[in-house]
């Protein structure tokens, strides 16, 4: 049998732009994987589209808050 699987974990668009903030800092990314329980990549694909979450956080209207995807409705 497979060991135990770590939880399926959405991050809001909140806690996204606060991991960002995190790495800026110099928090490593195995810590903030860590911290929220998501894997390493998960972390590295945040960083990597920091730009892309950053701008969309700004355009928000409703704020961050609850939100966890970049997408809209058509």
């Amino acid at each position: 049998m497979a060991p135990h699987k770590r939880a399926h974990n959405i991050l809001s668009l909140k806690e996204k732009s606060t991991i960002i903030g995190d790495l800026k800092k110099g928090i490593t990314g195995k810590a903030l994987a860590f911290k929220y329980g998501v894997g390493t990549s998960t972390i590295n694909d945040i960083k990597k589209n920091a730009d892309k979450i950053k701008g969309f956080v700004v355009q928000c209207v409703s704020g961050p808050g609850k939100r966890k995807t970049l997408r809209k409705a058509e």
